[in-house]
């Protein structure tokens, strides 16, 4: 790696229940790409700084306390493209749950 290379700090925060997250600082000019798209989506918020998520051919720019939801069929690359730090939370969400209830169920007789 370069010494010139932008730092990238990560900590996993999250790990229960199907979710699954991690906490970023992303030094400018720093990017994180995730490959691999999250079985329920994924949920970026930025706690600090600024960050552009690239999903696809959009770019969406976040500001701080500010957030995204992407599909679950869509990857995403977290740049900082600001001058100064970004603290950035990456949830990846389990699929939705399907429960079914016979008490909820309507049965149609003829």
């Amino acid at each position: 790696i370069p010494e010139t290379a932008p730092w990238i700090l990560s900590k996993k925060v999250l790990d229960e229940a199907g979710l699954h997250g991690e906490l970023h600082l992303l030094a400018p000019g720093a990017e994180h790409a995730h490959p691999s798209p999250a079985p329920g989506g994924r949920l970026i918020f930025v706690v600090a700084g600024a960050a552009t998520v690239q999903s696809g051919r959009t770019n969406h720019v976040l500001q701080a306390e500010s957030s995204l939801h992407l599909a679950p069929d869509t990857t995403c690359t977290v740049r900082n493209l600001d001058t100064a730090p970004a603290k950035v939370l990456v949830v990846d969400l389990s699929p939705p749950r399907v429960v079914r209830d016979p008490a909820l169920t309507t049965v149609l007789r003829g």
